[in-house]
């Protein structure tokens, strides 16, 4: 299968977020190929999911909708987007790499950044066996859930997954460093909690930079994962944005700037 392969500079939370729902869209279309779209996040932006109440999960001022912080129209919980590579896969729904449902997608994209990681000196990155999250826990990183990789236990790649129209969109961080002091301050949490989420982040997350001899560089990083996918059968093929899907993600930055979009629970 030929995939659509983009890779994206550093952009703000709302421009990350509108071109992978462009894409998805265009996907859903038929407008677009499946896509492996890799990039990174400037500045660094606090991800919250779909679901989650704004009021209860960020700790106030957050700063500024779209830049700050933002909502990701997947689900999942806090994620502090900083020096980390972000992928996203973009996909019909029968595609062979996604078919059979969330938790059957999930375990197979994760596999071929698990091949891909490896190759970076990982060699120790599996899938966790079972939903291990924390009850009441606002941040993704705490513990890691089905699917998502680890290492010796502790989550290195977290992930959330989006279906509409017959597309799938998942998306998911590679941190090369994790500053985890910022993301547990940045949460609407009691001192105590903070510190209990403090070191449960310290306990059962990792990052590239604390498993690797030094921290790798962001291009390597996209390097091994684009290898990762190739290696399970995905041939990837450079392309660009269509000025349909680039006009899209324009409107669509909008919605994620805007107050309505990102307090609308």
């Amino acid at each position: 299968m030929s995939w659509r392969l983009l890779l994206h500079p550093p952009a703000p939370g709302a421009v990350n977020l509108a071109l992978d729902l462009a894409i998805l869209e265009a996907v859903a279309a038929g407008t677009a190929p499946a896509t492996l779209r890799l990039y990174q996040w400037a500045p660094a932006c606090l991800s919250i999911g779909a679901l989650q109440p704004a009021s209860r999960t960020l700790r106030q001022p957050p700063g500024e909708p779209g830049r700050d912080w933002v909502r990701r129209p997947s689900g999942g919980r806090a994620v502090l987007h900083a020096d980390e590579v972000t992928y996203a896969v973009i996909t019909p729904e029968h595609d062979p790499l996604v078919a059979g449902g969330v938790i059957a997608a999930a375990r197979r994209i994760g596999e071929a950044l698990a091949v891909g990681l490896r190759q970076l000196g990982i060699a120790e990155a599996t899938l966790a066996p079972g939903r291990r999250e924390r009850r009441g826990s606002p941040a993704c990183y705490d513990a890691p859930s089905s699917a998502e990789l680890t290492v010796a236990g502790r989550k290195l790649v977290g992930s959330a997954q989006l279906r509409r129209s017959g597309a799938v969109l998942q998306h998911g961080s590679i941190p090369l460093t994790l500053d985890r002091a910022t993301l547990a301050c940045r949460l609407a949490l009691p001192e105590e909690e903070r510190a209990t989420l403090l070191a449960a982040l310290q306990r059962e997350a990792t990052a590239l930079a604390e498993l690797l001899p030094v921290r790798p560089d962001p291009a390597a990083v996209m390097v091994a994962v684009v290898a990762g996918f190739e290696q399970v059968g995905v041939r990837l093929l450079p392309g660009e944005l269509s000025a349909a899907e680039q006009a899209r993600a324009q409107r669509l930055e909008a919605q994620f700037r805007s107050v309505e979009w990102n307090w609308r629970r």
